[in-house]
């Protein structure tokens, strides 16, 4: 059943999105159980996640490229920074793909599949960088006037054939699955490691298309074609209870489980939250689907002051509740620019734009005190360690001292995102039954690590700084960490 709604209690949101909550039946209440066969998930080997901010505007954005009020629409999940890998058995052949909750299709790349250049022109296969490629074509016959065509925020698509192919992963064997193998694309496994994605996303986010001949996603008129993507239609053929949950690791890695709750330490137990039907991207099936997972939490806090009471004390209002999609896609949280920059104030040293690796980053020192900032979610409050705020990982060397790159990063106004920093502190649960996404705090060592250049050696190039992010003049000072 989808009914207009409120949003969540304390909870505003820009009139601009429309906000339907689904109410769960009596068979869809919270799945609680332990996943049974989690899965190992390994970090994709890329050397420095490429974060990408979202636009300005949401007139069109990078999470979905998508343009609003525009029947040019174009379905994107966008390979956007850090990944997780796991290995998924289709028909007989065991193919590394990335696992992505932003996204609902599966595909892999054939042995037939031409690749392209940035100029379209077709170079060997061997540029586009797979490991491995499926050999063979669909066990179960091509879907009929019917195609995948996606488009990437970078710039790089994929279009083919949609068919049915046995796909198995962490035990679950769904049979006669629609999956794509794309015939021709300009993809770039920059890792080498992965040769396709599985998508964990709703069915009103896959990239099919109804027509009799594939093309490219870009300024593409043919009307979106519905499915059931693998989990979905593990669902339905009661294959699995309607429940994934992750639990990643801030130094690469983790775990899925599916059908349940991963098994690792917690503390203070569970909070949650609705997943909202929020239409940010201005289609007219985001309009009655769900597409990402999005909530609202109910505030953040800086340094332990909650950012609703300093809106409320300020000449300079903070936005303190929008939408976020929750998104192991994105390797640091995207916030709107506003609260960012409190946040960014309350560093003793301002932090400033660093090219490291090739891309921008927001960056401080690496052994800088880190003030505290919190997401407050049904009244449990889930700080960020300093580790998922400064990326050790992410460094360079600028006048001779180590910076690192920053977890939290400003995105828009009006919407954001969770992903890697806040994911790898929590066992996040997508409870697709009971529409609710569940977060539980992991147990973490009792003393964070100092930086160490020797475990975390970074970029070898020497960085420089391109842009200072000191707070605008006149605006207040929180408290700051440890004073």
């Amino acid at each position: 059943m989808v009914s207009s709604a409120p949003s969540p209690t304390g909870a505003s949101y820009n009139p601009h999105f429309t906000v339907r909550l689904r109410s769960p039946d009596i068979s869809s209440e919270p799945s609680l159980g332990i996943s049974q066969n989690p899965l190992s998930i390994r970090r994709s080997a890329q050397r420095h996640p490429r974060h990408e901010a979202l636009h300005k505007s949401l007139g069109h954005d990078d999470i979905h490229g998508r343009i609003h009020g525009s029947e040019k629409s174009v379905t994107n999940v966008y390979l956007r920074g850090t990944s997780y890998v796991t290995d998924v058995t289709i028909g007989s052949q065991t193919i590394p793909l990335l696992v992505d909750t932003g996204s609902a299709d599966l595909w892999a790349v054939p042995s037939s599949f031409v690749c392209l250049d940035t100029d379209g022109h077709e170079v060997h296969q061997r540029d586009c960088g797979f490991p491995v490629s499926f050999k063979g074509n669909f066990s179960g016959g091509v879907v009929p006037d019917e195609y995948f065509s996606v488009y990437y925020g970078s710039g790089q698509f994929a279009f083919g054939p949609y068919g049915f192919e046995t796909v198995t992963l962490g035990g679950i064997t769904v049979p006669n699955q629609q999956i794509s193998l794309p015939t021709t694309g300009y993809i770039q496994s920059s890792t080498k490691d992965y040769a396709g994605i599985i998508g964990l996303g709703y069915p009103g986010m896959v990239a099919a298309r109804n027509g009799a001949v594939p093309r490219i996603a870009l300024n593409n008129t043919d009307p979106f074609a519905s499915y059931d993507p693998w989990f979905f239609g593990a669902i339905k053929k009661n294959l699995t209870r309607p429940v994934f949950s992750l639990a990643l690791e801030s130094d690469g890695g983790g775990l899925l489980g599916i059908g349940g709750t991963v098994d690792v330490p917690t503390t203070g137990g569970y909070a949650s939250t609705p997943i909202l039907m929020i239409d940010l991207v201005g289609e007219a099936r985001a309009e009655t689907q769900f597409t990402f997972y999005t909530i609202i939490a109910d505030d953040y806090l800086i340094n332990g002051q909650s950012v609703s009471n300093l809106s409320s004390n300020t000449n300079n209002p903070l936005r303190h509740s929008f939408p976020v999609i929750v998104d192991s896609g994105f390797s640091a949280n995207m916030l709107p620019p506003s609260l960012v920059d409190r946040f960014y104030s309350a560093f003793h040293t301002p932090p400033q734009l660093v090219d490291i690796g090739g891309a921008e980053v927001p960056a401080v020192p690496c052994d800088t005190e880190v003030p505290s900032f919190g997401i407050k979610i049904e009244n449990k409050v889930f700080d960020m360690s300093p580790q998922e705020i400064v990326i050790a990982t992410l460094n360079t060397t600028v006048n001779g001292t180590f910076v690192c790159g920053l977890g939290i990063q400003p995105g828009l106004e009006e919407a954001g995102a969770l992903g890697d920093t806040f994911l790898s502190g929590v066992v996040a649960v997508f409870d697709i039954g009971a529409s609710e996404m569940r977060f539980s705090s992991r147990v973490r060592a009792t003393k964070d690590p100092a930086f160490d250049p020797e475990k975390y050696p970074g970029d070898k190039s020497i960085g420089s700084p391109t842009k200072s992010l000191t707070a605008q003049p006149g605006r207040s000072q929180p408290k700051q960490h440890g004073s």
